[in-house]
């Protein structure tokens, strides 16, 4: 026995059709926009890492410079002429570092942002200022009057502002550089 299937009962009728259009539509953009911002937050997260190497590096600079004796009157935080940080390291570009007073330059960080590439690999340049100061952080030590002086410390604060995307981001660390003996 057979059983007759009408015709409003056969298939999904129009209305149920454009529910689920309505639902699908919505469905992809909700995902789209989670996707762009997720991308955003990438984009964001790859500049702060670029701009933390860049600081990283200048702090690496800071630390490595040799000879740094004060006691024997070689110190190239302070900017004589050659015997300089400026000339040996580029610590501060070309600008004439001096202690206690802030060096300015502006930088360039480099990003692969993905939502630029239309073709192979696209460079986003977000420009920054990098602020370099250089401080005397000398301790005198105690103890007997044999024993007792002064230690030649300089404390390097390196500090990278810059804007993205109308949000401004701010990369800082600061080192401490005891002498070599």
């Amino acid at each position: 026995m057979r059983t007759k299937i009408h015709a409003s009962q056969s298939a999904f009728s129009l209305v149920e059709t454009l529910i689920a259009l309505g639902l699908v539509g919505i469905t992809v953009t909700v995902l789209y926009t989670s996707f762009v911002k997720v991308n955003d937050f990438a984009d964001a997260n790859r500049l702060h890492t670029c701009a933390f190497e860049i600081v990283q590096a200048r702090v690496d600079r800071a630390l490595s410079v040799r000879p740094f004796t004060p006691q024997n009157g070689s110190d190239p935080f302070i900017t004589s002429g050659s015997n300089s940080l400026t000339s040996d390291l580029m610590l501060c570009g070309t600008n004439t570092v001096s202690l206690g007073t802030p060096c300015n330059e502006t930088v360039n960080i480099l990003i692969n942002s993905d939502a630029l590439a239309t073709s192979g690999t696209v460079q986003a340049v977000v420009s920054g200022t990098l602020t370099t100061l250089i401080q005397n952080a000398s301790i005198v030590t105690g103890g007997t009057a044999a024993a007792s002086g002064t230690v030649q410390l300089r404390s390097v604060n390196i500090n990278l502002n810059y804007l993205y995307r109308g949000r401004p981001y701010n990369v800082q660390m600061t080192c401490l550089r005891a002498p070599d003996v």
